[in-house]
């Protein structure tokens, strides 16, 4: 298997947070929470050893039970209390110029502690710029989130390597 190599790390703060409810829409056949949680952060970091300046909103369904998760997900990683199914867009400014860099994600995560999930999966981007098209366009990576509380000033945190 070959080695993947970390392309970036961002690093965000919650700003904001809707719960939605599920109204039309078809979740997984096992028992879902009943709503669908959007929350948006915005952070600093790197892509591609870019300073990049960051928003984006994940919308996320938390699914009770481990039963039925979809069959990527290996049963052994499963906790009882159950997985989220997430989906995320964003927008990334280069602080140099302000070019803009925008992507789409798909991921699955898990609650680790009160407050407190990891999240892996992929992310594709996108950009008009043409600056940062032959880097951006076309390139998708495996995004691995930790979201977590931190007590210290009480706010809620993502932090996300990019590979």
């Amino acid at each position: 298997m070959p080695q993947l190599t970390k392309i970036g790390q961002i690093s965000s703060t919650l700003i904001g947070t809707r719960i939605l409810p599920l109204e039309g829409k078809i979740p997984l056949p096992i028992e879902a929470g009943g709503v669908e949680i959007e929350h948006t952060f915005r952070g600093e970091g790197t892509i591609l050893k870019i300073n990049m300046s960051e928003t984006f909103t994940s919308k996320s369904i938390f699914y009770r039970g481990a039963c039925a998760a979809p069959p990527i997900v290996p049963p052994a990683l499963l906790q009882i209390s159950g997985f989220y199914e997430s989906q995320s867009n964003g927008i990334m400014l280069r602080k140099d110029d302000g070019d803009r860099v925008t992507w789409t994600g798909h991921a699955i995560g898990f609650p680790s502690s009160y407050m407190n999930s990891n999240h892996e999966g992929m992310v594709f981007f996108k950009t008009s710029s043409d600056v940062l098209a032959s880097q951006f366009n076309g390139l998708a990576a495996i995004v691995e989130t930790s979201i977590y509380w931190d007590e210290n000033p009480k706010v809620i945190k993502a932090d996300r390597i990019f590979l």
